[in-house]
């Protein structure tokens, strides 16, 4: 089996309960391991807004492989970043979560496709 990278928009949307993010990420996981960036885990902790807020992210996340930054991963982000920030926008927690997607060779599952359809090489799956 093969790895699909699932965007933090996606999770925000399991998280609040959305039934297309739910089934979507039901129906990928019977032919993916599903992971996530370790800044995704980064930008959900800041949403938390206390203690126990934090405890039930981390229950959740825990069913996800994280995939750290490295080295490659950072390069690779500094490279779309001087690419495609001007031009498009480019945002560097998106950056970083593309890079890892390139960086690992594996799909990439966003809502926001506006955020990443202009990389190319990048797998990024059509949702929903």
């Amino acid at each position: 089996m093969t790895y699909l990278l699932i965007d933090t928009d996606i999770l925000i949307d399991v998280t609040n309960d959305d039934e297309t993010a739910k089934n979507r990420l039901a129906a990928e996981s019977q032919n993916y391991i599903l992971c996530i960036s370790i800044v995704t885990v980064m930008e959900l902790v800041i949403g938390c807004r206390n203690k126990a807020e934090q405890q039930a992210l981390n229950k959740f996340t825990a069913q996800f492989e994280i995939k750290h930054l490295s080295e490659s991963i950072s390069a690779r982000t500094a490279e779309l970043i001087e690419t495609y920030a001007l031009s498009h926008g480019l945002l560097i927690p998106d950056a970083l979560i593309g890079a890892t997607a390139l960086s690992h060779n594996i799909g990439l599952l966003s809502k926001n496709q506006r955020d990443y359809r202009f990389i190319p090489d990048l797998n990024l799956f059509e949702y929903p």
